[in-house]
């Protein structure tokens, strides 16, 4: 999940409004890291950037304890975009 305000002076703000990517239907990632950048496309239309991985390494057992970088195994990083539509 991530989550975005709005404000139209920078002093007052939005309430927090979230965006699930776990329910997205072309879900490729496992753990969603950070959004990066939010470019405007028009027509309400927005991409959001992010870096992503392909699994979660906090589903690895003991994974603050471990010796070598060797559970990251089968783990990558990336960037990945969406395209959202505000209405």
């Amino acid at each position: 999940k991530f989550g975005y305000m709005l404000s139209s002076d920078g002093l007052e703000w939005s309430e927090p409004i979230l965006i699930d990517l776990d329910q997205h239907p072309n879900k490729w990632w496992g753990l969603t890291r950070t959004p990066l950048g939010l470019v405007k496309e028009g027509n309400q239309t927005y991409t959001l950037y992010f870096s992503a991985y392909n699994l979660n390494f906090y589903d690895i057992p003991d994974i603050w304890s471990a010796k070598t970088d060797d559970v990251f195994n089968g783990y990558f990083a990336s960037i990945g975009f969406i395209r959202l539509s505000l209405y």
